[in-house]
């Protein structure tokens, strides 16, 4: 009685074809896995982040609150007393304007406060002009830093966008130019779900360069209407 042995020529062929269907269907999908897997992580990391700025933010606030109160009960004629409080001050900047609004960066090794696209603040771009010192500036940065350090010891990048006092979005990955961007409160998912913007267009931006109010909680900058 003759024995069958090994695959024939036809079998063979048919065993690869389907090992390549199950290969195409299943690498896709498992790439996708990894890819929400990734940006479910970074949201994490992103809401620990705007936790943990809140906090620091909030202190930011009770400490320049007595400095604001003693600039506003200084006379217009003492210039030297007002420069010397403006030295004092992160964010808030009297006879500027009437909204304390601003950007910190985390580069991964140090952080710094910076304007919307993400550019380190100068003395002429900071809008304290002649008054402008950077002693309080490089104090907060640095306490801002190892605040949220503390909560979230990973060397990351991130933003976070600020106004009045309160933390409005945070943008976070695990390096510059990494595609897995975390957001909070409003994630990339989101984004692209009310439909305006294409989140896969987010991602090719660095989070340094990414659009704050794309993430928080003030849906109409995102929201598509019809």
């Amino acid at each position: 009685m003759r024995t069958k042995k090994g695959f024939t020529l036809i079998e063979l062929i048919i065993v690869i074809a389907i090992m390549g269907i199950l290969v195409g269907v299943l690498i896709p999908s498992w790439g996708y896995y990894l890819q929400r897997s990734k940006t479910r992580t970074q949201n994490n990391k992103a809401k620990a982040i705007f936790n943990a700025a809140q906090t620091v933010v909030t202190d930011l606030n009770f400490s320049e609150r007595r400095y604001l109160e003693a600039y506003s009960a200084l006379p217009s004629g003492a210039s030297a007393e007002k420069t010397n409080i403006l030295g004092h001050l992160y964010s808030n900047i009297p006879d500027k304007d009437t909204t304390t609004e601003w950007f910190y960066y985390w580069d991964g090794n140090q952080g710094y406060r910076c304007d919307k696209d993400g550019v380190k603040l100068t003395k002429d771009s900071s809008g304290y002009g002649s008054d402008f010192t950077s002693l309080a500036i490089a104090e907060w940065d640095e306490k801002i830093g190892n605040a949220i350090k503390k909560i979230v010891d990973d060397d990351m990048v991130y933003k976070f966008y600020v106004k009045d006092y309160k933390v409005q979005s945070v943008a976070s990955a695990r390096y510059d130019k990494d595609k897995f961007i975390g957001a909070y409160p409003i994630s990339l998912d989101k984004v692209d779900e009310y439909g305006k913007y294409d989140a896969d267009d987010l991602r090719d931006i660095r989070v340094q360069e990414q659009d704050m109010t794309y993430f928080d909680l003030d849906v109409d900058d995102i929201k598509k209407t019809t």
